[in-house]
């Protein structure tokens, strides 16, 4: 299993390991590659900046998720995991 470190805005030790809290969203093996700009031309026009969604909360729906495609990727490995783990202990494979 891969890990895809984000490391975006974070001072860094001589390790290159960021510092700080912990964080999960480092630790995610999906990304959204798709820009914020991108996102905002799909939404509708907002009447005033007080409607609608901002830059700020844009940003925290992604990271939202981000976590719950990770959630779910990590639940279908888990699942795939049993499934061949069945597969193994089936009397049938041993004459194979």
């Amino acid at each position: 299993m891969y890990l895809f470190f984000i490391f975006t805005g974070q001072e860094k030790n001589e390790l290159g390991i960021p510092g700080g809290p912990f964080d999960k969203l480092h630790f995610l093996n999906v990304d959204i590659t798709v820009k914020q700009g991108e996102l905002f031309s799909c939404l509708p026009p907002r009447e005033s900046e007080e409607d609608g969604l901002t830059d700020e909360r844009l940003a925290d729906l992604r990271q939202i998720l981000k976590l719950y495609l990770d959630f779910r990727l990590r639940e279908n490995f888990a699942k795939l995991r049993k499934l061949r783990e069945t597969q193994r202990n089936l009397p049938v494979t041993k004459y194979r």
